[in-house]
C-alpha cells in the first residue's frame, strides 16, 4: 500500500464548502462519563463538594421540519474555546477524542498546553480525510469501494472530554463552550489519491475520502455546576427518620 503525503495546497483543494439554504440545525449537549456509560445532563446539575467527575461534549447534525441535515454528518468543532468559573479543578481526559484529532497544530487541544486549566482558545476538535481498506471479493475480484463511515448524523457523538473536581465548599461554578461547528454535505470518493486493491497478490488497497463541508456555524452551550453542602441537621433528621421507621416495625 502507498502513503499519501498531502501538501497545505492539496488540501486546500480538497476542503471544499457547499452552499445552499440550511434545513437543519446542530444539536450541543454534556453527559457526565461514568464507566463506559454516557448520562446525558441538564443545562444545570449539582454535585457534591470535593466530588470528581468526568464531562464530555456531544454534538450532532439533526433534520427538522424544513429539510434534512447534510448527508455527511458532523465533521467538528474548531476555533474553539472553553471556559470555566468557580473554584472548581479542571483538567483534559484527554481533550479531543479519537478520531476527532486530524489537526496536528500544537495548540489543537486547547491552549495553554498545561493542566489544570481555567480556560483555553484555539481548539480543533475536528475529522480529517478517511482512508478505508478496499479489498477483494472471493473470486479474486475487487469489492466496491468501502462506503465513508458517517458520525453524528440525527445522533450525538462524543469529542472531548475534561474532568472536574468540585471544591470542598458550597460554589457554583460554569463550563461554557464556543466556537464554530462544521457539517459534511458529503464524502467524495477521491480516486486519484485511492488505490485499488491487488488481488492477484492479495494485497488490500485502501479507498480515500474527503469531506465536502459547508459554511461553518457559530455556537455557544454552557453548564451550571451547583456545588451543594448538605445542611448540617440533614444527617440528623434523617437518622432520626430512619429509627422512626424502625420503631413502628417493631411494634
Amino acid at each position: 500500500m502507498r502513503h499519501v503525503l498531502l501538501t497545505a495546497a492539496s488540501i486546500t483543494g480538497v476542503l471544499m464548502c457547499s452552499s445552499g439554504a440550511r434545513g437543519w440545525h446542530f444539536q450541543t449537549r454534556f453527559v457526565e462519563r461514568i464507566g463506559n456509560i454516557d448520562v446525558p445532563l441538564a443545562d444545570s446539575v449539582r454535585f457534591q463538594p470535593g466530588s470528581t467527575h468526568r464531562l464530555r461534549v456531544q454534538f450532532g447534525v439533526f433534520d427538522d421540519a424544513a429539510g434534512a441535515a447534510p448527508a455527511g454528518g458532523y465533521v467538528g468543532w474548531n476555533v474553539g474555546t472553553l471556559w470555566t468559573t468557580g473554584a472548581g479543578t479542571w483538567s483534559r481526559t484527554p481533550g479531543r477524542l479519537t478520531p476527532f484529532t486530524f489537526s496536528a497544530q500544537p495548540s489543537s487541544n486547547g491552549s495553554p498546553a498545561a493542566d489544570p486549566f481555567t480556560s483555553l482558545t484555539l481548539i480543533d476538535n475536528t475529522l480529517g480525510f478517511q482512508s478505508l481498506a478496499w479489498e477483494c471479493d472471493g473470486a479474486g475480484q475487487p469489492l466496491p469501494p468501502p462506503p465513508p463511515v458517517i458520525r453524528g448524523l440525527n445522533t450525538f457523538v462524543s469529542t472531548y472530554e475534561v474532568t472536574v473536581q468540585a471544591p470542598a465548599f458550597a460554589d457554583t461554578m460554569h463550563l461554557i463552550l464556543g466556537g464554530n461547528l462544521i457539517a459534511i454535505q458529503r464524502w467524495d470518493l477521491n480516486m486519484s489519491l485511492s488505490q485499488l486493491p491487488d488481488c492477484d497478490t492479495g494485497q488490500a488497497g485502501f479507498a480515500f475520502y474527503a469531506p465536502i463541508i459547508v459554511p461553518p456555524q457559530e455556537f455557544s452551550q454552557s453548564l451550571r455546576i451547583d456545588v451543594m453542602v448538605p445542611a448540617p441537621g440533614a444527617g440528623v433528621l434523617l437518622l432520626a427518620l430512619g429509627c422512626g421507621v424502625g420503631i413502628r416495625r417493631r411494634r
